[in-house]
C-alpha cells in the first residue's frame, strides 16, 4: 500500500534557522536559478512554524512574505504587514497571498487557528493553513452583542432552537448575566452563548432583562446556524502552480479534530460537515476541489449531499463569484503524488496520509452509507468508516487509506515541532 513521503528537510531547516534569522533567510532565497525554489520553500516553511508559535484561539499568523491584509471596516488599529504578525480573526476581512516568485523569494504562508462553534457539542478548534496563490474572505462580519441577565425566579433553559419543543444544552440560573449575540424578528427569543462551554444557543426572551437596546442585536433566521470568525468564507486559489516538485500547488490544508465531534464549515456557500484533514482548490468559473487526506466529510451544494472519504477527491462546479453552479460530482480517487510536497508538518495533529480507494471501494462504500438509514448523516458515515476499518466491509479486506501508519516523520511528533505545533502548548 503506497503512502504519502513527506519532505522535510530538518537538518538544513535548522542550520538556515540557527545561522540566519528571517529577514537573512528570505534574502538568501532570491534569484532565478532552478534551485531557488526548493530553498524558498524550506526557509518559508521553516520561518512559518519559528514565527507563529504564540498563535492563540481566533488568530491569525503571518508566516512567510508575502501576505496582504485587510482588516474590517470597523477596525481602526490593525498591524499585520510583516512575518510573525498576528491578528485578531474578528478583525480579519481577507488575506492575499503571494504566489511563488523566484525573482524576490516570496511564497505566501498563513496559518490560522479558529475556534469553530458546532450545534451538538462545545466549540472545537480548526487549523488553516494557507500558502502560494490564495486569497480568503472572511463572511463573519463582527455582530453587536449585549449583556442580559436572568430576570426569573427558576432556571431557564438554553436550547438548540428557538421552540419549546427543541433539545436542551444548558440551563441559566436566576440572576446569571450572559451574552446575548442574536434575535428572533419579533424579539421572543434571544440567542445566547454559555458561559461553561461557549455554546450558542435559544432561551425565551421573557425571561430575561438587559439595560441594553435588545433591537441593537441583529435579527436572524430561527434555524441559520451560528458561525464564528472565519468559519464561513469565499476562497479561491491557484491551481497546478507548483513551482518545483519540493512546492506544493497553492491552496489550502484545513484540520479539525477527528474522532471528538465534526465540524461545520461554509466555504463559497459549499456546506462542508467534517472530522478530517483535508486539501482544498478553487478557481473561479471552474471548480473547488476538496480532497480528504484522513478522516471524512459530508459536502452540500445545489440541494445535493455527497460523502467524502479519506482517499477520495470531490469536485463542485463554480460560477465566476465562487458560489456553486452544480451540485458536487462523485468522490473519486485523489492523485497520491499531487499531495507529495503538502507541509502537513505544520498542522496541529500528525496526520496519516490515505492512499487512493480504488473506484469499486468507493461504490462499495457510497451503496453502504445510503443503506445506513437511507441519508446521509455522520452517523451513517461514521458507521461505514468504523465497519471498513475493522476489516468488516463487503469485500471482506480493509480498503486502502483506511489504515495504515503514519507517514515518516509523523509517528507522533511532527517533524521539525518538537511535539508542540504552532500555537499548541505541552500539558
Amino acid at each position: 500500500m503506497k503512502q504519502l513521503t513527506i519532505a522535510v528537510r530538518l537538518s538544513v531547516i535548522t542550520v538556515l534557522l540557527i545561522l540566519c534569522p528571517p529577514a537573512t533567510l528570505q534574502a538568501q532565497s532570491g534569484g532565478a536559478a532552478t534551485g531557488a525554489c526548493p530553498q524558498i520553500v524550506e526557509v518559508a516553511l521553516a520561518t512559518t512554524h519559528q514565527l507563529c508559535e504564540r498563535i492563540g484561539e481566533n488568530q491569525a499568523c503571518y508566516g512567510h512574505v508575502l501576505v496582504d491584509a485587510l482588516p474590517q471596516d470597523h477596525v481602526e488599529e490593525f498591524a499585520f504587514s510583516q512575518e510573525g504578525d498576528i491578528a485578531e480573526l474578528v478583525d480579519l476581512k481577507t488575506l492575499r497571498l503571494s504566489p511563488m516568485d523566484l525573482e524576490s523569494g516570496l511564497w505566501g504562508v498563513a496559518l490560522m487557528n479558529l475556534r469553530a462553534y458546532m450545534q451538538y457539542a462545545s466549540p472545537q478548534p480548526v487549523t488553516f493553513l494557507l500558502f502560494g496563490d490564495v486569497e480568503i474572505n472572511n463572511r463573519v462580519a463582527p455582530a453587536p452583542t449585549i449583556e442580559v441577565t436572568v430576570a426569573s425566579r427558576t432556571a431557564v433553559n438554553v436550547r438548540l432552537a428557538p421552540t419549546p419543543s427543541a433539545g436542551v444544552i444548558g440551563v441559566l440560573q436566576p440572576g446569571q448575566t450572559v451574552t446575548a449575540k442574536a434575535r428572533l424578528a419579533d424579539n421572543s427569543w434571544l440567542r445566547v452563548a454559555l458561559p461553561d462551554n461557549d455554546r450558542v444557543g435559544w432561551t425565551f426572551a421573557a425571561n430575561l432583562t438587559s439595560e441594553e437596546d435588545i433591537n441593537t442585536l441583529n435579527v436572524v433566521d430561527a434555524w441559520a446556524p451560528y458561525y464564528g470568525p472565519m468559519q464561513a468564507f469565499y476562497f479561491r486559489s491557484g491551481i497546478d502552480d507548483a513551482a518545483c516538485v519540493e512546492s506544493p500547488p497553492s491552496g489550502l490544508l484545513i484540520q479539525t479534530p477527528e474522532g471528538v465531534a465534526e465540524v461545520t464549515l461554509l466555504v463559497n456557500e459549499v456546506n462542508i460537515q467534517m472530522s478530517a484533514t483535508a486539501y482544498l482548490q478553487a478557481a473561479p468559473g471552474e471548480q473547488m476541489t476538496i480532497g480528504v487526506l484522513s478522516g471524512w466529510a459530508i459536502v452540500e451544494a445545489a440541494g445535493r449531499q455527497q460523502p467524502v472519504f479519506a482517499g477520495t477527491q470531490v469536485s463542485i462546479p463554480l460560477s465566476a463569484d465562487l458560489t456553486p453552479s452544480a451540485p458536487p460530482g462523485t468522490p473519486e480517487p485523489y492523485d497520491l503524488a499531487g499531495f507529495q510536497a503538502l507541509p502537513l508538518n505544520l498542522l496541529s495533529s500528525p496526520v496519516t496520509v490515505a492512499s487512493p480507494l480504488q473506484t469499486t471501494q468507493i461504490t462499495q462504500m457510497l451503496e453502504a452509507v445510503a443503506e445506513a438509514g437511507g441519508v446521509i448523516s455522520s452517523a451513517s458515515i461514521t458507521s461505514v468508516v468504523e465497519s471498513s476499518t475493522s476489516g468488516d466491509s463487503s469485500s471482506g479486506a480493509l480498503p486502502p487509506g483506511l489504515g495504515g501508519v503514519a507517514p515518516p516523520g509523523q509517528g507522533g511528533t511532527a517533524p521539525g515541532q518538537g511535539g508542540t505545533p504552532p500555537g499548541q502548548t505541552k500539558k
